[in-house]
């Protein structure tokens, strides 16, 4: 009995040591662990900046960064107008004219070529014309050019293009697009096979955000010192008419007001020139629109005294169909059309 309790007292403590010495190697285990996980890192060489250093392949794009590859008009000259709101840029081995305003079209035209001949035989030319409203009544002007219009955008603005057969059996090319009560035409001529170089200028037309000052046109007179009247006796009638020019500020009625000023007659200046009007004074414009290219211009009865031998018709018609947008012209006194304009 004796015997047996000492075995199993001493078999107790061998385990209890046991025991213990388990614990003390697994929480000394545990606690290295703990303490080497907690270590920090090395920070040799670290940026001031605190960021990562960079990379080989960062170096060498530092060191030798490759060029961005350049579009061919990034090189090109720029022509840029201010009054008509834009800027285009053209071929660096082209000229550009210097701009003008055309008495007979209506319109402001720029001439780009390689030669000095850039307004007699341009390569491109850019027409801006006034007094438009929508896009599509702006392309009728164009109808006698053959082939299909495409719909494209210039600088973001709906716009149009068509490629047809011109002069010499050479492609011409024709963009169309209206901002700001302008339209605008960039086209390639029959001196030179240009298709692809109007494209990419096209690509690089930008409008600007500009209020235009002032608009020229010009009325119609008669003078006998600079175009003689014809016939002989009873019958003798005026020579053509001569335009006058006029400047006035920017208005979208450009027709109305040339018709306005029509009917003011010659200026004191001018009648001491010999232009003279068969118009009465008395005259006035009712109403005028213009409708798929017909102006339609309503006047009071006043106006239609003076005679036909000297018609006053021919002024006015003269006047209207010097803008682009109108191809022909009805006229009428107080809403009638017929048996007005008598001798």
């Amino acid at each position: 009995m004796t015997k047996n309790f000492k075995n199993r007292r001493g078999f107790s403590i061998v385990v209890s040591i046991i025991v213990v010495l388990a614990v003390l190697v697994i929480g000394g285990g545990a606690y290295y662990l703990s303490t080497k996980n907690s270590i920090p890192p090395e920070t040799t060489n670290q940026p001031e900046s605190g960021g990562n250093l960079p990379t080989s392949e960062n170096q060498n794009q530092n060191i030798n960064p490759q060029p961005e590859p350049q579009s061919e008009t990034s090189n090109w000259k720029t022509y840029r107008n201010d009054t008509y709101g834009f800027d285009i840029r053209y071929p660096s081995d082209w000229l550009a004219s210097k701009g003008s305003w055309s008495e007979d079209g209506g319109f402001f035209y720029v001439g780009f070529g390689t030669t000095m001949a850039t307004d007699s035989k341009p390569l491109a030319t850019l027409k801006v014309y006034p007094n438009q409203t929508t896009l599509d009544k702006f392309v009728k002007y164009f109808d006698y050019i053959n082939g299909n219009w495409k719909d494209i955008t210039l600088n973001n603005v709906a716009a149009k293009e068509i490629v047809s057969v011109g002069q010499n059996s050479k492609q011409i090319i024709l963009v169309a697009s209206v901002k700001n009560s302008y339209g605008y035409e960039l086209a390639s001529t029959a001196f030179g096979d240009n298709i692809d170089t109007v494209k990419k200028m096209s690509s690089t037309f930008k409008f600007l955000t500009v209020t235009p000052v002032s608009m020229q046109f010009n009325v119609f007179f008669f003078n006998e010192k600079l175009s003689p009247p014809t016939g002989y006796g009873i019958y003798i009638y005026n020579g053509p008419p001569i335009p006058v020019a006029r400047s006035v500020s920017y208005t979208a009625a450009i027709a109305t007001v040339a018709i306005n000023e029509l009917l003011k007659g010659p200026t004191a200046e001018e009648k001491a020139q010999g232009y003279t009007t068969n118009i009465p004074s008395q005259a006035k414009l009712l109403s005028l629109r213009i409708e798929n290219g017909v102006a339609y211009a309503d006047f009071n009865s006043q106006t239609q005294s003076g005679g036909s031998s000297n018609p006053q018709t021919i002024l006015i018609e003269k006047t209207l169909l010097q803008f682009p947008t109108v191809n022909k012209v009805v006229l009428s006194v107080e809403r009638q059309t017929e048996n007005i304009f008598q001798p």
